[in-house]
């Protein structure tokens, strides 16, 4: 295991009025993006374990007016819990949910769990209290997450051996965020 620091996720949720999803995204990238890198940021989400931060980006940031945007999709599924998730249920990802998702074309990019640090930035508040555990997969296209959304529900590997005991594992039903790469993201 290493030594080096493993960067922090925040991975923040915003209700927009319609039509403003592109002036919101215009905003961060020409205000925020840089200068919340450069601070560090709000802590939210740490890597479950030393191998499952999110990989070095490939490629450098796009500069500043960048307008492409990438046909990849990013599932972000969310579970919660009563509860820190701890080592059995880290255990049990890897062995039992990883490979079905695997195997229906998910295979997780990086898995994420709550970090409980005191949040030194209150200027951005975090929601504190919740135990979650969040795995992200990245897709080369919307077609490509929605074949893996299709074959997961209907495999019965998936129905019969691990839905049963995930779900008894947590507080409630998974959230699945699909996610869109802006024209600057560094997941392209």
């Amino acid at each position: 295991m290493s030594d080096l620091p493993h960067p922090i996720v925040e991975l923040r949720q915003y209700t927009l009025r319609p039509g403003q999803r592109d002036a919101l995204i215009d905003l961060f990238d020409l205000e925020f993006v840089e200068t919340q890198e450069a601070v560090g940021n709000v802590l939210l989400l740490r890597p479950v374990t030393a191998r499952s931060a999110f990989p070095v980006p490939a490629a450098v940031r796009p500069p500043i007016g960048h307008t492409a945007l990438p046909p990849s999709r990013i599932l972000a599924t969310l579970y919660y819990r009563d509860r820190p998730f701890d080592e059995a249920f880290v255990n049990f990802f890897d062995r039992q949910v990883r490979p079905v998702l695997a195997d229906t074309g998910a295979t997780p990019l990086a898995c994420m769990q709550t970090e409980h640090a005191e949040n030194t930035f209150p200027a951005l508040p975090v929601r504190t209290g919740e135990n979650v555990f969040v795995w992200f997969a990245q897709f080369p296209s919307m077609a490509r997450l929605s074949d893996h959304l299709h074959q997961l529900k209907r495999s019965d590997r998936w129905h019969d051996q691990v839905l049963p005991t995930l779900s008894a594992m947590l507080a409630c039903t998974p959230e699945q965020l699909r996610l869109a790469p802006t024209a600057r993201s560094l997941l392209r």
